[in-house]
Formats: structure tokens, C-alpha cells, sequence
């Protein structure tokens, strides 16, 4: 695969050529041969579409003419792709004894005194410490890495699947007539482990749906997804045994739990034991609760005597998820895979990172098997053939002493820094912990010196990167001079190459940031686009095609995109095409709305770049507090909710200063916000000018407050709020150059307008 500036040169005419060609055969079932070397396109069609206000359909593909049902043939041209199991049977054939799923269990815990101290300050500004009193700690231990093989993984997806059917027609549950889930369904409430990866695989074996939810569902939520689900089977950790007691009894449709622990403690081990036998005798043994050995052990009888249990059935139903809603306003809306669109996204980004992998390749997953890119990128390191760890018990051990919250025993490491990992992904909320612990905890901690040449040499692994001026040497000079050869090992072990962000918005501030600092020599932090309510990948960014400020990297090749614009023609400007995201493609689910052209109309409005052929995100039409928990909300979207403040004509946000703060920087209505002080300081300071009025000492924290509050109303939370102000006397308008062409705000002329105040804000 060529590098990104071979992609570039193509031209338009080009484009428009092979996807016309590309889409007069769409139906073609010819496999092309596997090429020696995959070359990368972005077939674009013209704009002069025939088609009034549309443009025509963007899409990545391997080579020319290349049909967008092929996408996994042309991947793995030796492979059964009627299942996923069967697609993961192939990589266990090809790498073998090879490790493949790793996890940790816990093996002890120690109570340890921890000094208290608080700090509190003189009259003089000078800082003394007080003794508090000593606070009992709990801290735990962890074994080192437990691995399974692939071929033992494939063994164990058999015998897991044999040991359900056994099981199930133990408690009288018979084969069904329906073809989607002849067994019923299993719903997943557990972290992800190497556990959930396989009772998932066993489930689809036996053509039953695997239902995916949030593990922090409310007891309401609980009921109501699993009576609208009917699972059979609930797959859990043991440590959850004892929330299900109550609602178990309003759910009838359930008659095996499987569960896990990861504990050797004895503890915890009777614990366990306790809470089986309490439900079993509280729900009338109308329930069997087994662990996941059992159910191997099970299994392994079963098939001394039985046939392979395997179904193969592309078109079946392959999972059930429920996104989450942000604030719960809402119940849970079920999205429907056939197993056909999971196999067209895993081999869509397969094919993405076809090529991009080193030899050592070493993945730590931390997030919900249940979303599809986190399912499609475990299962594309698989098919590599490089191992993939699992965080511990929530991912509450991810990171060593001391930034650990005080959970891990001193003697022992935490996830990260004992797996080694050579990518990570997370997501936004996570990646602001990890930038105010490199902030407080980390360059916290060094002197004032020390701290300037940080940034210093910050700045000039930045410079060099920025310039493509990619010398090794000079930038592993930079880190070490800068120390962030050692924040990165602290953090994240010594082999971290690239990370990634997906769900929300990842400001381009901070992706730049964690880049440089997490993302190995080359400052990589990669970002992905996903529709949660229809949890489906739309972009997907790769190492190679690495955008640390714009753009949401490649379409999926199982996608087509187009932009749909509401005024009759499609916009066209600073070559850019803008419109209302669609898409189609074998990856969309059952339950999007699929219009008869095949086309699904997307919440999201967006612009794709001709040159540049990536896609950005400008708004979305959905009120953000019936959004869904990590939905991508562009930074137009928070403005328009502060410009409802009734003293606010207009703004813009911007991160800014070292600590990235979200400042907004706003035009003010003079009156209203006369009005606003005289409410908020009891009719003081009435007969002041505007200019003395926002010099007001203490008036700035009080509008800071006043925003974050109408934007929690709104649906915004937490790194969407407002951190400060800048407030401006004065109209944005095309007179002073602030407004473009189209009348909107010209947010890079505003923020060069105002950069010292900026500066000082964020300083």
C-alpha cells in the first residue's frame, strides 16, 4: 500500500472514471486475485451529479473497479467467510500455538495505613501541612499475564457451545423454530475478557444472537432490555451474581447463567459460591447457574458423543446491542447485526490496516467488546496474528503506582506497564484523566526549569513532525531532552508505537497533544468516526493516514458515503463539499433506515475535503440530551448552546494554553448582560461603563458558572463544558472581517483577533 501522497495524486477525473466503473457492476460476484501490493484509492464521483442536491458517493477501496461486496474475498482470499467463527478457525489454523488472549486474575490483597496530610495556607500566601488521620487502604495483587493460544481458544469456542446445548436441554430449553436464534439469545453483562470473547464466538456457533450492553444499566434498564431481547442464557462476572436476584424474578426468558471469576482468593471464591446457591434457591432452581469451567468441562463430555454444533448462516441475526442514551431520557433502542454486516466491518478494517502492522504488535483492549470498532479491531490484530490483552476487573488496575488511585499493592505494575502494549485505544472521558495526570502528576512534580524544557523540546518534536522533517535520530533526541521517552514508559510501558481515540469528539488540540506525548516517535493518535445508534464504523483512521489536526480518517471500504445538501444543490465551497451524511453498504445494520435506494440518512451534517479526501463532522441535528452516550458532537453544536445565554450574541471555543482549557471567546449584548450583573450582584455597580463592567473582578467565574450550568441543560457534560471566557464589546461581522463569505463565524480570523487575550486566559 502506497503511502498517503500517492493517494493525492490522483485526479478527480480519474476518480470519477473507476467509480463509474465500479458502480455499473454492482452486483458482480467475480473475486479479484489477491495483489502483491494493495494500492489505496478514494474513488470519488463527479459533482456534477445527475442527482439534484446530492453528491455523488465517496468511497476507499483496494484497486479499481473493486466491488464493495468483495470486501472480504480480496482480504483473505483462502478464507471461509460464512461466519465469524469460521473466519477466526482460519487464523487459529495459520498461527496456531501462537499466544492469542491474555488476562490477569487477582491473587491477593493487603490493607496498607496511608498518611493523611492537608494543605492549607497562611495569610502570607505560605503553604503548612497538617496531619490527618491515617486512612486504611485495601491494595491488590495480580498474577502475571495467563495466556490462551489460538489453538486453545478454538478448542474452547467448541466446547463452550457444545457445553450451552447441553445445558440448555437440561432445563428443558429445545431447539426453536426460529431461524435467527434457534436457541434463544445470550445476553452479555460483563467486562470484556477473553471469557466474553469466546462465550461470544461459542454463541454465534450456535446461531444464537449475542445481546450487548452497558454494564452500568439501571435495574429498569436491565428488565427492560432483557424481556425485549429474550435471552436464554446470561453471561456475567461473579461479582455481578448479586444485583440479579431481584430482577431475575421479572425475567422468565433466562434459564442458564454462565459466569467467570478472576479471583483465586479464597475470599472471594466462597463469596461466589454464596450467591449461586442464593439465587438458584430463591428463583425455585428454575434457573441453573454454572461457571464458564463447568461449562468447558461440559462441553468436552458433549462432543465425545455429538457432532460439530457449527451453524452457517450469513444472513442470520449475529447481535443485539443497546447504546446507551446520555441521559437516560429515553429506554434503550436496539440495533440488529446479521452476521453478514459483522463480517463485512471486521474485514473492512482488516483490510484498512493491511500492511501497517510490525512484527511485535502487542494490543491491550480496555473497552466494550459489545462496540463494533473495539469487536472489528480485536478481531483485525487476531487475524495478523499478534496477541491481544484484557484489562483487569473494569480496567481499574490500567495504570501503575502512583497514578492508580491508591487500588494497586506497591510491588506490583499495573496493565499497561506489564503488558507492554504497543497500541491502545479509549476514549474521550479516559484520555482527559490521562492528560491532567501528565499536567498535575507528572510535569507537576518537576521544577520550573525542568518544565520549560519540556515544552521546549515539546515543541520541537512538534516542529519536526509538523515540517515532515522525520529524522529519527533528531526526534528520539527531542524526547529524551523533553523526558517524554519517560512519561510515555511511566504511563504506558516502553513500546508504545500509535494510540487511538473513538466515541466523542477528541478536540484536534488534544489529540495533538496525547500524539506527541503517548503515540511512540511518530506522535500518532488516530481517531475513528462511529454512529452509535447504529453502532457502525463510517471512518476509520490508520497509522499511514495519520491527520493529527483534521479529518476523521478513511471511509470503511464496506461503505459508500454521500452528502445530501436540503436546499436543492449540493454546497460547494473552499474545496470542500457540505451536506448531510449517507451511507450505504453491506456493513449498515438490519435496523437502520434504509431507504429504497439503499441509502441511510445519518443525524450528522459534514464536509469532505476533494484535496485532502478525508471527512469532517460540522454538526449533528440531534438535541444533545437525546443523544447517545459517546455520539460525536462537533464544537459548532456547544457554541450554539452558549450563544441560548441571554447576554451572548455569538462565540466560538476554542483549546487553548498547555492544559488545553476549552475557553469560549464571545460577543456580548451590553444590555442583557447589564442586566445579568445587576441580578447577580444585587443591583450594584449600575452606573458603570461596559468596559468597567468586564473588568468586574470576580464577573468572569460568575458567567463561567452561568454557562456550564445552561450547557449541562442542554445535554453537554464534563469536557464539554466551558472552562473560561473572553468577552468581546462588540459584533462579529463581516465589517471587522469576522464573518465569512457565508456569513459564518470565521473562527481562525476571530481567534488571530484575539489571540493575547486568548493567551492570557489560557496562561
Amino acid at each position: 500500500m502506497p503511502p498517503p501522497a500517492a493517494i493525492s495524486t490522483q485526479t478527480r477525473s480519474q476518480s470519477t472514471r473507476t467509480n463509474i466503473h465500479s458502480a455499473s457492476n454492482p452486483t458482480s460476484t467475480k473475486t479479484p486475485p489477491p495483489p502483491r501490493a494493495t494500492t489505496a484509492l478514494i474513488n470519488t464521483l463527479s459533482s456534477s451529479t445527475p442527482i439534484i442536491g446530492e453528491s455523488g458517493p465517496f468511497r476507499y477501496s483496494p484497486k479499481p473497479g473493486f466491488p464493495l461486496k468483495n470486501v472480504l474475498p480480496y482480504c483473505h482470499p483462502d478464507i471461509d467467510a460464512s461466519t465469524i467463527s469460521s473466519m477466526f478457525q482460519y487464523a487459529a489454523r495459520v498461527h496456531g500455538s501462537k499466544q492469542c488472549l491474555a488476562y490477569r486474575t487477582v491473587v491477593g490483597r493487603a490493607e496498607q495505613t496511608v498518611r493523611q496530610v492537608e494543605v492549607k495556607y497562611t495569610e502570607e500566601g505560605e503553604y503548612y501541612e497538617v496531619e490527618g488521620e491515617p486512612k486504611l487502604q485495601v491494595k491488590t495483587m495480580l498474577s502475571d499475564w495467563n495466556w490462551w493460544t489460538y489453538e486453545e481458544v478454538t478448542v474452547a469456542n467448541k466446547r463452550l457451545a457444545a457445553g450451552m446445548i447441553c445445558m440448555l436441554r437440561e432445563m428443558g430449553v429445545t431447539r426453536l423454530e426460529d431461524r435467527d436464534a434457534p436457541w434463544g439469545t445470550m445476553y452479555m453483562f460483563a467486562d470484556s475478557s477473553p471469557q466474553w470473547f469466546m462465550m461470544a464466538h461459542a454463541a454465534g456457533m450456535m446461531g444464537m444472537p449475542v445481546v450487548g450492553v452497558n454494564i452500568r444499566l439501571g435495574e429498569a434498564e436491565f428488565i427492560y432490555t432483557v424481556n425485549e431481547s429474550a435471552p436464554t442464557v446470561l453471561f456475567t462476572d461473579a461479582r455481578s451474581l448479586p444485583t440479579f436476584l431481584t430482577p431475575l424474578v421479572e425475567c422468565p426468558s433466562i434459564k442458564l447463567i454462565v459466569y467467570f471469576i478472576n479471583s483465586s482468593i479464597e475470599e472471594d471464591l466462597e463469596r461466589c459460591r454464596a450467591d449461586v446457591e442464593t439465587i438458584e434457591i430463591a428463583l425455585l432452581g428454575s434457573v441453573a447457574v454454572q461457571s464458564f469451567d463447568d461449562v468447558l468441562e461440559k462441553g468436552q463430555m458433549y462432543l465425545l458423543t455429538h457432532d460439530d454444533v457449527m451453524v452457517k448462516d450469513p444472513e442470520r441475526v449475529w447481535s443485539i446491542t443497546y447504546p446507551q442514551s446520555h441521559l437516560h431520557r429515553k429506554p434503550p433502542k436496539s440495533v440488529v447485526h446479521q452476521e453478514k454486516q459483522i463480517i463485512a466491518t471486521v474485514a473492512a478494517l482488516a483490510l484498512q490496516m493491511d500492511g501497517q502492522w510490525k512484527n511485535d504488535e502487542r494490543y491491550l483492549t480496555h473497552l466494550p467488546l459489545y462496540s463494533i470498532l473495539e469487536f472489528a479491531f480485536v478481531h483485525a490484530v487476531l487475524f495478523a496474528g499478534y496477541p491481544v490483552g484484557f484489562a483487569t476487573q473494569e480496567a481499574k488496575f490500567l495504570l501503575s503506582s502512583p497514578f492508580d488511585n491508591g487500588v494497586l499493592h506497591p510491588d506490583f505494575k499495573g496493565d499497561f506497564n506489564s503488558f507492554n502494549p504497543t497500541i491502545t485505544y479509549g476514549i474521550m472521558p479516559w484520555w482527559s484523566i490521562i492528560v491532567d495526570i501528565i499536567h498535575n502528576d507528572i510535569l507537576g512534580e518537576k521544577t520550573e526549569r525542568e518544565r520549560e524544557q519540556f515544552w521546549q523540546w515539546y515543541n520541537r518534536k512538534k516542529f519536526l513532525l509538523q515540517n515532515k522533517l522525520d529524522f529519527s535520530t533528531a526526534l528520539q533526541f527531542a524526547e529524551k531532552k523533553a523526558g517524554i521517552d519517560v512519561i510515555r514508559r511511566r504511563l504506558f510501558g516502553n513500546k508504545m508505537r500509535w494510540i487511538g481515540n473513538y466515541c466523542s469528539r477528541m478536540p484536534k488540540e488534544k489529540r495533538e497533544f496525547l500524539g506527541l506525548v503517548l503515540g511512540g516517535e511518530k506522535g500518532i493518535m488516530v481517531e475513528g468516526f462511529m454512529i452509535q445508534e447504529l453502532n457502525t464504523i463510517v471512518t476509520f483512521m490508520t497509522p499511514r493516514t495519520h491527520d493529527p489536526i483534521n479529518g476523521l480518517g478513511r471511509p470503511m471500504p464496506s461503505l459508500e458515503i454521500k452528502l445530501k445538501h436540503h436546499k436543492g444543490h449540493v454546497k460547494e465551497a473552499d474545496g470542500c463539499i457540505y451536506g448531510t451524511i449517507c451511507i450505504r453498504g453491506p456493513s449498515v445494520p438490519l435496523t437502520a433506515d434504509i431507504g429504497p435506494d439503499g441509502w441511510t440518512t445519518t443525524a450528522f451534517y459534514g464536509k469532505w475535503h476533494i484535496q485532502a479526501r478525508h471527512l469532517q463532522i460540522i454538526r449533528t441535528f440531534r438535541d444533545l440530551r437525546d443523544r447517545y452516550l459517546g455520539d460525536y458532537i462537533p464544537v459548532g453544536d456547544l457554541e450554539r448552546i452558549l450563544a441560548k445565554a441571554p447576554f451572548v450574541e455569538s462565540g466560538i471555543l476554542v483549546y487553548q494554553g498547555q492544559r488545553l482549557e476549552l475557553i469560549g471567546v464571545l460577543s456580548i449584548k451590553e444590555s442583557a448582560l447589564r442586566t445579568f450583573v445587576q441580578e447577580t450582584y444585587n443591583h450594584a455597580h449600575e452606573d458603570l461603563t461596559l468596559d468597567e463592567i468586564m473588568m468586574l473582578s470576580d464577573l468572569k467565574s460568575r458567567i463561567v458558572k452561568f454557562l456550564r450550568q445552561l450547557q449541562r441543560e442542554h445535554g453537554c457534560a464534563g469536557f464539554e463544558l466551558v472552562d473560561k471566557v473572553v468577552m468581546i464589546g462588540g459584533s462579529f461581522t463581516r465589517a471587522n472581517g469576522l464573518l465569512n463569505a457565508n456569513g459564518e463565524l470565521d473562527r481562525k480570523r476571530i481567534m488571530e483577533a484575539y489571540r493575547d487575550e486568548i493567551l492570557y486566559e489560557a496562561s
